[in-house]
C-alpha cells in the first residue's frame, strides 16, 4: 500500500486534530495539520496529513473542516521517525494537547483512547478540504554518489599500481 493512490470515505474526527510544530516551507515557520479520519462501516481511522499552514501571532491558525461524510483521496505515506527525547513525550505538547512538537503514534492512541493505522494519508492537492500540501518530493541524486565511487575505485587501483611498481623494482634479481 506505502506509496499508493485512494479514495476513503468517512468523516473527520475534528476534536482529535493535532498541529505538528515548527515545520518550515519557504523559510516561514508553521503547522502541519494531522486530523484522524475514520472509515466509514469500519473501526479503521487513518491520520489524515491535511498540509501545512503559517504559524500567526495571534494564536493558533484556524484549521477547521467540516465533520460530515467525505470522499478524500490522498497517497499512503508512513510516519516519520520520532526522535529520542529525555523528556517524556507528554511533555512536548502544549494548547491543551492540539500542538505537538513530535508526533508519537502510540502517545496520540494513548490519549485519545483508539487505535490509529501504522500509517498516514497525505491528503492531495485537489482535495476540496484541506491546506497548503504541495510539498516538494525529494528526488536523491545518484549521479554524485557514483561519480565519487569511480573516483575512490581509480585512485584504488593506481595506488595499488605505485605500490607494485615501486616493490617490484626494489627487488634484487640473481641472474644465474
Amino acid at each position: 500500500l506505502l506509496n499508493q493512490r485512494v479514495s476513503l470515505t468517512g468523516h473527520f474526527l475534528v476534536d482529535d486534530q493535532i498541529l505538528k510544530d515548527n515545520v518550515r516551507r519557504n523559510s516561514k515557520i508553521g503547522y502541519k495539520v494531522l486530523t484522524p479520519f475514520r472509515v466509514q462501516n469500519s473501526q479503521l481511522t487513518i491520520l489524515v496529513n491535511q498540509g501545512w499552514v503559517q504559524k500567526t501571532q495571534s494564536g493558533l491558525p484556524d484549521t477547521t473542516v467540516p465533520d460530515t461524510l467525505m470522499t478524500i483521496t490522498g497517497v499512503i505515506k508512513l510516519f516519520g521517525i520520532t526522535p529520542y527525547m529525555i523528556q517524556k513525550p507528554e511533555d512536548s505538547l502544549s494548547h491543551n494537547g492540539k500542538v505537538w512538537l513530535y508526533f508519537d503514534a502510540a502517545l496520540f492512541e494513548k490519549l485519545k483512547q483508539y487505535p490509529i493505522a501504522k500509517f498516514t494519508l497525505d491528503q492531495l492537492p485537489t482535495d476540496q478540504y484541506g491546506f497548503l500540501r504541495n510539498e516538494p518530493i525529494f528526488k536523491a541524486d545518484t549521479g554524485k554518489h557514483y561519480s565519487y565511487a569511480i573516483q575512490w575505485f581509480g585512485f584504488t587501483i593506481f595506488a595499488c599500481i605505485i605500490f607494485l611498481y615501486f616493490n617490484l623494482k626494489s627487488i634484487p634479481r640473481h641472474d644465474g
